[in-house]
């Protein structure tokens, strides 16, 4: 177990990354690329300046953990181990990321660049998109409710297929909403 320590700009793509517990442990721009996670647990942790891109993260544990400014382009995060997810995302970038099927409830994206991110079959209750661009994300029987996409921005789903009980648009957003039907809004 490794407890309470600050790594500072490793590039575990070249070296190869330890496995274990870190608990509390902060990752200052760090290499992941293209590794394989598995059997790591990661509580508390924050990644700042981190590039995760199509990291492997099958049997990884991500509890309470943050990523600020990172790189996660491509991670398949449905084969983390689920018990006691817990993430949140400031200023990263996510394209082509994999979240279908998670229970990321009340989840925090911010500021985030999230193209082509599949969130088909999630459940993303009480999730907050701040001022996040969703250009072709994925939704599909995807539980929504109380998500708040106010300030999110290019995205588009479908409320037949998704739960969006109570969920927050802004008036400009509701345009994603119906998309489907390929009507024309005039401002």
């Amino acid at each position: 177990m490794i407890e309470d320590q600050v790594f500072e700009h490793e590039d575990y793509s070249k070296s190869g990354f330890p496995k274990g517990k870190y608990d509390h442990c902060t990752f200052d721009n760090c290499h992941f690329n293209a590794l394989s996670l598995d059997g790591v647990d990661f509580v508390g942790c924050r990644f700042i300046d981190c590039d995760w891109s199509t990291v492997n993260i099958g049997g990884a544990s991500l509890k309470d953990v943050y990523f600020e400014s990172c790189k996660l382009i491509g991670v398949n995060f449905c084969d983390v181990n689920q018990f006691l997810l817990s993430m949140q995302f400031e200023t990263c970038q996510l394209d082509f990321a994999f979240f279908s099927s998670l229970a990321l409830k009340a989840a925090l994206f911010k500021n985030c660049k999230m193209i082509e991110v599949d969130f088909a079959k999630a459940d993303l209750t009480e999730v907050e998109f701040d001022n996040c661009d969703l250009d072709r994300a994925i939704f599909d029987e995807t539980n929504l409710s109380k998500a708040d996409f106010s300030t999110a921005y290019n995205y588009s789903l479908d409320p037949a297929t998704n739960n969006i009980k109570k969920a927050k648009f802004s008036k400009d957003g509701l345009i994603g909403l119906l998309a489907k039907y390929s009507i024309i809004i005039a401002d």
